[in-house]
């Protein structure tokens, strides 16, 4: 299929497929964290179809382009890192870390395949481990890819 518009791309797709679940997962949140949790973690989702959605606009300027990209993976990156916080607190579940974590992951991996010189931001693949503490689970890196 042409891409003959942003919500072509998979990378758009993949991120609104991930928006709802993220926005659900903080409805276990105590009243007293929940407010700013949520605006922080629904800031950094909606940032990323923002940023692919202007990266589009700016397809013909390719230092633009790239920008938008980098900055729609790290936003990609920012949400599993808030979600992985709400874990450690006991606000969410690993299972469902986990699976908004894996869409997550699979959004930036369609940012990166969008443009294939990016392939150098994403030099570490996360994986779970158990913690020897305690039943979490805690992501690592790995720099062998």
């Amino acid at each position: 299929m042409a891409i003959k518009r942003y919500r072509d791309l998979d990378c758009y797709k993949n991120a609104l497929l991930a928006i709802p679940g993220t926005s659900k997962a903080p409805e276990k949140f105590p009243p007293s964290k929940a407010t700013r949790l949520v605006e922080q973690i629904c800031a950094a989702a909606h940032s990323v179809t923002s940023n692919i959605a202007e990266e589009y606009g700016h397809k013909h300027n390719e230092d633009d382009f790239k920008r938008n990209l980098r900055i729609a993976m790290g936003s990609c990156h920012e949400v599993v890192a808030r979600l992985e916080t709400t874990m450690a607190e006991g606000y969410v579940e690993a299972k469902i870390f986990r699976d908004l974590a894996d869409r997550w992951t699979n959004c930036w991996q369609t940012v990166e395949q969008t443009d294939p010189k990016l392939a150098y931001l994403s030099t570490t693949r996360v994986f779970l481990i158990e913690c020897p503490t305690s039943n979490l689970q805690l992501p690592t890196s790995n720099e062998s890819r």
